[in-house]
């Protein structure tokens, strides 16, 4: 919630501080000048993407895809590559907002997992394993871990001992 929201829902300044993590002089601050009208500079902006309009309109015609939106990552590298932008790829995102709006739908979706749960996960369904482990004398214990299997020209060398 904004300070402007919690204010009308009468939440004293110092726990609107509180609650967004700044000091009560910051919260006054910015009622006082809701509160006098004041504009925000920042929002008259131009945007260092909007010279290069005519170029992100051309890509936008030829990537266009009614299942999916564009990707504002594809959309700062052309360009970049093909007419030398040189400003941030945050400032193309922006002028894509400003312009377009927020889509509806992600373009992408990224799903991180913690280091080493993919392999863990792939080991204990057989996958990813030495074949001639078992050969070598390995067994897997109950968590799946091949014991037995050492890296050495003897068995069981720098293997997982079995608990």
């Amino acid at each position: 919630m904004t300070i402007q929201v919690l204010s009308e829902k009468h939440v004293p300044a110092r726990a609107i501080a509180r609650q967004l993590g700044v000091t009560d002089g910051a919260v006054r601050y910015h009622l006082r000048r809701a509160r006098d009208g004041a504009i925000d500079g920042r929002k008259a902006k131009v945007f260092d993407a909007a010279a290069f309009e005519g170029a992100i309109d051309v890509w936008r015609a030829e990537h266009v895809d009614d299942d999916r939106p564009i990707n504002a990552r594809e959309v700062y590298e052309h360009p970049v590559r093909t007419h030398g932008y040189r400003s941030s790829y945050k400032s193309v995102l922006r002028y894509l907002r400003a312009r377009f709006g927020r889509p509806r739908i992600r373009a992408y979706r990224r799903v991180e997992t913690p280091p080493g749960a993919h392999a863990a996960a792939a080991a204990r369904r057989g996958r990813d394993r030495p074949p001639a482990h078992r050969a070598r004398g390995g067994r897997d214990d109950a968590r799946g871990v091949v014991t037995g299997a050492g890296s050495g020209d003897r068995p069981g060398v720098g293997a997982t001992p079995a608990r």
